[in-house]
């Protein structure tokens, strides 16, 4: 089975018209094609409280031609994700990168502050 050509069929289908931009200090930002999925999750909180929140996570192909050689998302990298969907656009930062094994990369998203 070609991986790599499954990995961009998938792309294809689920990525969104817009890319994402990802950005790290000290390095010019990528442009990149990239699954972008929001979902809500309730957490308790001290004596039980359910508390609603985001989860935001993107999924970007490790092999993606714009990645510059020896460039893969990491933790403390910005992004910026366009408008879409009726949502605006905002700007995330990775709290964790984890390779799936099967050729992309699981950025997890958050709102901590940007280049300390």
């Amino acid at each position: 089975m070609d991986i790599d050509a499954l990995n961009a069929s998938v792309l294809g289908g689920f990525a969104d018209s817009k890319p994402v931009t990802i950005r790290r200090k000290y390095t010019l930002p990528v442009t990149v094609p990239a699954v972008y999925d929001r979902f809500q999750v309730q957490v308790e909180v001290d004596g039980g409280i359910p508390v609603s929140t985001d989860r935001a996570f993107l999924q970007v192909r490790q092999g993606d031609a714009a990645f510059p050689v020896g460039f893969e998302p990491a933790a403390g990298d910005a992004v910026d994700v366009p408008a879409r969907h009726g949502m605006p656009a905002m700007t995330f930062v990775v709290k964790d990168a984890q390779p799936d094994g099967l050729g992309w990369i699981i950025l997890d998203l958050g709102f901590e502050r940007l280049f300390e």
